[in-house]
């Protein structure tokens, strides 16, 4: 028999450490209007200096059929990157982490955006907030 009393981890790093700039959206939550395919947008301003290395985007949306729902998000040059895109049935719920790769490279000062639409009737829902991570 035995036990482990401690442990230490010693990494050496090579080069800078990364920024990470994290901002959530202060205009949530939002109603997702029911069979309009025009929707909500919501944004996030980012100020910070520099480039795009790599991101993430938070989605928490309430809903009570997520097959519904287009979910796209524009980056700052207008770029359109689909997150969701009418999958799912009649799961309810978003609450997912998804990283995205097609703004790399571009300036992350500007307005990040969500949009984020219903295409058929009967089930509603809200954009209760959205975070981006990006390094």
């Amino acid at each position: 028999l035995g036990s482990l009393n401690s442990w230490t981890l010693r990494a050496t790093l090579n080069g800078s450490i990364p920024e990470i700039t994290t901002e959530s959206a202060d205009d949530t939550p939002l109603g997702i209007p029911d069979n309009n395919a025009t929707g909500i947008v919501s944004s996030i301003p980012v100020s910070a200096a520099g480039s795009v290395n790599s991101m993430t985007v938070e989605v928490n949306i309430s809903h009570t059929y997520i097959g519904d729902l287009l979910v796209r998000l524009e980056c700052p040059d207008g770029n359109l990157v689909t997150l969701h895109n009418k999958s799912g049935g009649s799961a309810n719920d978003i609450h997912q982490t998804y990283p995205v790769s097609e703004c790399n490279g571009q300036s992350q000062a500007g307005s990040w955006k969500l949009r984020v639409s219903d295409h058929a009737g009967l089930d509603i829902g809200s954009l209760d907030g959205w975070t981006i991570r990006i390094q």
